[in-house]
């Protein structure tokens, strides 16, 4: 009788526990990204550097339309408008462009060439280098990411019209 009563009480009170315990309380939920973004101008003189160079390659554009998790994973990104500023600021002398592998600066001539060439689009930016600083404040739990150049690479397909790789059009540095 008494494990009747036991699992009668249980079998109620766990549909009362889902309901009011996995409701959000004020106060209990961090706030959302957009309301604490910032943009970096200085690093916490008191941060640790993690990272005073780190190179990474991330995907900007989704080659593979059923590969729902990248697609979701750059939903608010504004790609064009970041490859048009880039190459509006080239154009207007802001930024000076550098050839990816020899390592020199590139001509305004060379960017209209990479233009007109038609194996590029800046429709067809895929692929993003940054190098990067890491800085983290243990103090107020600050995490900085400083981005010092960017590498903007650009998609090649196959005889099947798949993505088969990426080519660097050109690297700009930024935070002199």
């Amino acid at each position: 009788m008494m494990k009747q009563h036991a699992s009668l009480l249980l079998f109620l009170f766990i549909p009362v526990l889902i309901t009011t315990g996995c409701r959000s309380r004020s106060g209990d939920t961090p706030p959302h990204p957009s309301d604490s973004a910032m943009v970096i101008t200085r690093v916490e003189t008191e941060a640790v550097s993690l990272a005073p160079t780190i190179t990474y390659d991330i995907t900007v554009k989704n080659p593979d339309p059923d590969d729902w998790w990248t697609t979701e994973c750059l939903n608010e990104l504004k790609l064009n408008d970041l490859v048009d500023m880039i190459f509006e600021a080239v154009y207007e002398g802001k930024l000076t462009p550098w050839h990816y592998h020899e390592e020199r600066p590139m001509t305004l001539k060379e960017i209209r060439q990479l233009e007109k060439d038609p194996e590029f689009s800046r429709s067809r930016i895929g692929k993003v280098q940054f190098i990067e600083d890491w800085h983290f404040n243990e103090e107020t739990l600050h995490f900085q990411k400083r981005v010092k150049a960017l590498m903007l690479a650009y998609e090649l397909y196959d005889a099947e019209g798949e993505v088969r790789g990426y080519k660097a059009a050109f690297q700009v540095f930024l935070n002199p």
